[in-house]
């Protein structure tokens, strides 16, 4: 019995084999423009079902936040009543500024960028790099002074225009290498000696 690979009713082993035709014709041709697009500088990629322009505005909203270092840009993105699944912030529009603000504190020149974005119904699914130096104190560990590059999957649920409800993952093991709190891991030197 054949196994067929499906995602939102796409066939996954087709589009994954179009898409290796496209990429090598592409490699031949150049860079290739569509609808303004320069998808060889694009690396990011936008999934939308239905009408889900509101959730991508509330995605690049929270982008605009981070890169202008303004927790007060809250307002236009987080409900007051939002609800926070994660252990280091709290519920409620205000923690979540509280948490943004001490945040830009420690990291104030980080920048970040929108990798991928999928919005479907009321759920939006973000993942984003972020990048910057570690300059003031985070969670009770004074500035380091080094550089950092911390990625997280969020997941929102969105309704009447405002984020109500978010989940992320983030990778605090590398982020805690990197500020030195934990020691780093060789694992090339692991699997020589095994």
């Amino acid at each position: 019995m054949e196994q067929v690979n499906t995602f939102f009713g796409l066939d996954l082993a087709r589009s994954r084999q179009q898409d290796l035709v496209r990429d090598a014709n592409d490699h031949r041709r150049g860079p290739r423009k569509r609808r303004g697009l320069d998808l060889q500088q694009s690396k990011r990629r936008i999934i939308m079902t239905g009408n889900q322009n509101d959730q991508r505005i509330l995605a690049e909203r929270f982008v605009t936040m981070l890169n202008d270092h303004d927790p007060d840009a809250v307002d236009g993105f987080v409900s007051a009543d939002y609800i926070n699944h994660n252990p280091f912030v709290g519920d409620g529009r205000e923690a979540n500024r509280t948490f943004w603000a001490s945040f830009f504190t420690a990291f104030p020149d980080v920048e970040a960028t929108m990798d991928d974005l999928v919005a479907v119904g009321d759920r939006v699914v973000g993942r984003f790099t972020y990048r910057g130096t570690h300059a003031g104190p985070f969670y009770g560990l004074p500035a380091t002074g080094k550089p950092i590059e911390m990625r997280s999957i969020d997941i929102w649920r969105a309704e009447n225009g405002e984020f109500v409800e978010h989940w992320d993952e983030l990778n605090l093991l590398d982020l805690f290498q990197q500020l030195g709190l934990i020691p780093a891991f060789d694992l090339v030197d692991a699997e020589s000696t095994s």
